[in-house]
């Protein structure tokens, strides 16, 4: 193995960590960066701050927003199903 069992484990969480949160990511990283642009840093600095932050914010609107609304969605589907497999009586 390349990495060993021990620094396998930890590139499988962090390759997880972002795909769960790509879409999230993908979504929010344009106004990070449009946000980090209006400053008068080095363009370092605005690149490491916009991928530090943009990951931040994406990981905070899974959390926050994108993983409770699959939950209750999957909820909603559920309920709808079960609605429709009972018989009025």
């Amino acid at each position: 193995m390349v990495f060993g069992s021990q620094g396998l484990s930890l590139a499988n969480k962090v390759g997880d960590c972002f795909g769960k949160i790509s879409y999230s990511l993908y979504l929010l990283h344009m106004p990070v960066i449009a946000f980090v642009h209006q400053f008068d840093w080095a363009v370092e600095i605005k690149l490491l701050t916009s991928f530090l932050l943009s990951v931040a914010v994406a990981f905070v609107f899974f959390v926050c927003i994108e993983k409770p609304l699959a939950r209750y969605i999957r909820g909603a589907r559920y309920a709808s199903r079960t609605n429709l497999t009972t018989v009025p009586g």
